[in-house]
């Protein structure tokens, strides 16, 4: 076989194989867990951790009014 039937067939091949699992994934349907979905959280809900340090604070508005 010459160089351009090998790709050819192999480009074939792939495409046979994804095919195949394109087609039993969507028999079979999406995997995930069972149940309800979980509750979702922000992270503004969530205490900030023990070591991190408060935000510096940033200059007052109030200094710079004349």
């Amino acid at each position: 076989m010459n160089t351009p039937v090998r790709l050819a067939t192999f480009g074939v091949g792939l495409l046979a194989v994804f095919g195949a699992a394109v087609g039993v994934g969507s028999a079979i349907g999406p995997v995930g867990p069972v149940g309800p979905p979980a509750e979702q959280v922000s992270p503004a809900d969530h205490a900030p951790a023990p070591g991190d340090a408060p935000p510096a604070p940033g200059p007052s508005h109030e200094e710079h009014t004349p």
